[in-house]
């Protein structure tokens, strides 16, 4: 979404006004799009998960619950959640910028 999100925002300028929907309309559209999507992600996220630790023992998944659980493993997941989405947040921002001005051609037809 943040890639949408900054793209959308950097050639948004280059459109006609009245092709140029509103900051409410596009964030009403961004939630939308959001909301429809959430449950495929959280299903992906299930299948890594599964995917990724299915060779761990019982005891070894304990653990890692337990520590994922505990007021360190709130931290972490906090903290490595937040670094995800900046990073993303960031390329995007960066991606989006240089698309505008790497394609004029694109920017120009939509004049």
């Amino acid at each position: 979404m943040a890639i949408v999100r900054s793209l959308t925002r950097a050639f948004q300028p280059a459109m006609p006004a009245v092709a140029r929907p509103s900051r409410g309309q596009l964030e009403e559209e961004f939630a939308q799009a959001r909301n429809r999507t959430l449950e495929q992600i959280k299903y992906a996220c299930l299948v890594g998960m599964v995917s990724a630790y299915r060779s761990l023992s019982e005891q070894e998944l304990e653990q890692y619950v337990q520590f994922v659980e505990s007021e360190a493993g709130q931290w972490y997941m906090r903290v490595m959640n937040s670094t995800l989405l900046t990073a993303v947040d960031v390329a995007a921002e960066a991606t989006a910028a240089e698309l505008v001005t790497a394609v004029p051609q694109l920017v120009g037809d939509l004049r």
